[in-house]
C-alpha cells in the first residue's frame, strides 16, 4: 500500500511538472522579447512610428492587466475547489486510517487473547 501511495505521488509530480515548465518557458520568452523591443534604436524612426509603438505598448499593458485580472479570478476559483477537494480527501483519509487502526487494534487484542487465554482447560 505504501508503494502505491508513493507511486501516486510521483505520478502527480510528473503530471504537473510540464505545466510548470510551460509557464517558465512562457515567462522567459516574454521577457526576452520585451528586452529585444527595448533594445531597438528609435533615433531615426519617424514620430508616427513612435506614437504607434507607444499606443501598441499601452494596448498590450491594458491587455495584460485584463488577462491578469481574469487569471487571478480563475486561480481563486480553482483554489477554492482544490481546498474543498483536499478537505474531502483528508477527511476520507482520516476515516480510512481510523478504520485500519481499529482493525489493527482488534487483531492485536485477538492475538493476545489467543496467546494468553486457554479456553480448553476450563
Amino acid at each position: 500500500m505504501e508503494h502505491l501511495i508513493r507511486e501516486f505521488g510521483a505520478w502527480l509530480k510528473q503530471g504537473f511538472g510540464w505545466l510548470v515548465d510551460v509557464i517558465v518557458f512562457g515567462c522567459l520568452w516574454g521577457i526576452s522579447q520585451v528586452s529585444r523591443l527595448l533594445g531597438t534604436h528609435l533615433g531615426g524612426a519617424p514620430i508616427l512610428k513612435i506614437v504607434v509603438l507607444v499606443l501598441v505598448l499601452l494596448l498590450l499593458l491594458y491587455a495584460f492587466y485584463w488577462v491578469f485580472g481574469r487569471f487571478i479570478g480563475v486561480i481563486r476559483w480553482a483554489l477554492d475547489r482544490i481546498a474543498y477537494a483536499l478537505g474531502v480527501i483528508l477527511f476520507s483519509a482520516a476515516v480510512v486510517s481510523g478504520v485500519f487502526a481499529s482493525a489493527g487494534l482488534v487483531a492485536a487484542v485477538v492475538i493476545w487473547v489467543m496467546g494468553n487465554i486457554n479456553l480448553a482447560s476450563r
